[in-house]
């Protein structure tokens, strides 16, 4: 029997919830990655395939391999040579770009595009001479400056490590301070190809970071990803995406530079998902919140942390012999049409919140109503929390959490509660919660709550994605309300809810 390879743009049909390879609804919707820069560190770039090469050069296009800024150019708009200016001979750094933002400019073969396919790239070369798959791991802070001039706010790595003494090191810990500090950004990278239990690779097994896992297509989880959970008892991976067979641009075509190869890995899975950061950003910035239509009188600037919910939130488990919140799939296969509203292809509403503050000992509510009205037909409320927690103690083995948020849901009438990730209780280790509540019948009200436990910091910033049947989302009685927790007494009767080498 032979075996079938992915197009890349079967990754593009998949990761926006179509049926069909002949549908792309975000794409229809004008969302393709426009006005996107993504920051991607990795083995190298062949900058001359026709996925990424700018051919109108009366345009002004060009590209310098010194680490300059063209923003005119079509798709590579940085070049930062801190090994060389070339891919390696495997092609890891052009494949995984394909995969994110590639774009062929010549006429009927388009088999390789990404998934945000007009999106630009801000690119740092980490591979060591003489090129190999051994790469030169940055330091988090020159990390995060590739595309820094460029406005990137998500950065992909392909990439990871062993930590020493499989404990959270100082790599983690500087990433997860940054991405505290600095809100508006995400990091989504690769769990790595063991397949094994604790096998989760750094940056991968930071806190804040969107950690990606591998499924085969849509059918189940790829053998080779990596597993759970992280020395401190952290579920990992976060999501999971498309990473078998996935073909995409290739490096050194010599001659006719349009080719493109197949290849395996995590790494591919975290360059869907990267892809599907930059379309959820254009989305918000485009306005198509609330509505679901564009419109830029709502243009909005999300949080990385509201970014990472959506998409989370959205994610699709994996049903059968497959467990849910485990350390192989954790909340599933991302899915942006289970996590946009989108006018004419899905009928649930959204609410989000986006870089909310709440202080220690506080409590904030929404109170949700469901209406299946006007033709919405969803059968679940869902709810995700993500906060970027504060870097942790270098070098711990049990609790990594600095400072720790609690999402619940109580049904008002039957005041049953209803946890996140699948516990009978609240989770004290993550920082992304998620809560599912099946069936869930019209007119009833629910009352969303998330409660700032014990913060290591004053306040701690948190992003809030709930969506459903739900014709609003208000707080009870006045404005939203801060509730100091030691005034709330939760429902007696909990519930459980339904429901270092280059990663290739």
């Amino acid at each position: 029997m032979m075996e079938a390879n992915f197009l890349s743009t079967d990754t593009q049909w998949m990761s926006q919830g179509s049926k069909s390879p002949d549908t792309t609804p975000f794409f229809d919707a004008g969302i393709t990655g426009f006005g996107q820069v993504v920051a991607v560190s990795d083995s190298g770039l062949d900058t001359g395939s026709c996925y990424f090469k700018d051919f109108n050069k009366e345009m002004g296009a060009t590209l310098k391999l010194d680490g300059s800024y063209f923003p005119t150019n079509r798709k590579i708009v940085q070049y930062i040579p801190r090994s060389d200016d070339a891919d390696v001979p495997s092609g890891h750094g052009t494949h995984v770009v394909g995969i994110i933002a590639g774009h062929s400019n010549m006429k009927g073969i388009h088999h390789g595009d990404g998934v945000a396919k007009d999106a630009k790239i801000a690119f740092m070369d980490l591979s060591r001479p003489p090129r190999s798959n051994v790469i030169r791991i940055p330091p988090p802070d020159a990390m995060f400056q590739v595309g820094s001039e460029t406005g990137a706010k998500i950065h992909s790595a392909s990439w990871g490590k062993r930590t020493v003494n499989f404990a959270y090191d100082g790599m983690e810990r500087s990433i997860d301070q940054f991405l505290h500090s600095n809100p508006e950004y995400i990091l989504i990278s690769a769990v790595g190809n063991s397949g094994k239990d604790q096998s989760i690779l750094a940056p991968a097994s930071a806190k804040n970071t969107l950690s990606v896992g591998a499924s085969n297509g849509i059918s189940g989880i790829a053998p080779f990803s990596s597993k759970g959970p992280t020395p401190d008892g952290r579920t990992k991976p976060d999501v999971l995406a498309p990473g078998t067979k996935i073909l995409s641009a290739a490096a050194h075509s010599f001659g006719f530079n349009c080719g493109a190869i197949a290849k395996s890995g995590t790494s591919m899975s975290a360059a869907v998902v990267s892809g599907l950061a930059a379309l959820t950003r254009q989305y918000f910035m485009d306005g198509y919140y609330p509505t679901g239509n564009k419109d830029m009188k709502n243009s909005m600037v999300p949080a990385g942390s509201l970014i990472k919910a959506v998409l989370m939130n959205g994610a699709q488990q994996f049903e059968g012999f497959f467990k849910k919140y485990d350390n192989t799939q954790n909340f599933g296969l991302v899915d942006l049409s289970e996590s946009l509203p989108l006018k004419g292809h899905n009928s649930f509403h959204a609410k989000m919140f986006s870089h909310k503050t709440i202080g220690d000992k506080e409590m904030h509510e929404y109170l949700i109503t469901i209406n299946k009205a006007e033709g919405c037909d969803v059968s679940q409320l869902r709810a995700t929390l993500v906060w970027m927690d504060p870097g942790g103690m270098e070098g711990c083995t049990s609790k990594c959490l600095m400072n720790d948020l609690d999402l619940s849901i109580m049904e008002r009438s039957s005041r049953l509660t209803y946890f996140p990730n699948g516990l009978r209780g609240k989770d004290q280790v993550n920082t992304a919660e998620r809560v599912v509540i099946s069936n869930v019948e019209d007119k009833k009200g629910f009352l969303v709550r998330v409660k700032a436990g014990n913060l290591m910091t004053d306040v701690q910033h948190y992003s809030l994605v709930i969506t459903g049947c739900i014709s609003e989302v208000t707080p009870p009685k006045t404005g939203m309300r801060s509730i100091h927790a030691s005034h709330i007494q939760d429902p007696i009767s909990p519930i459980v809810v339904v429901v270092v080498v280059v990663v290739c």
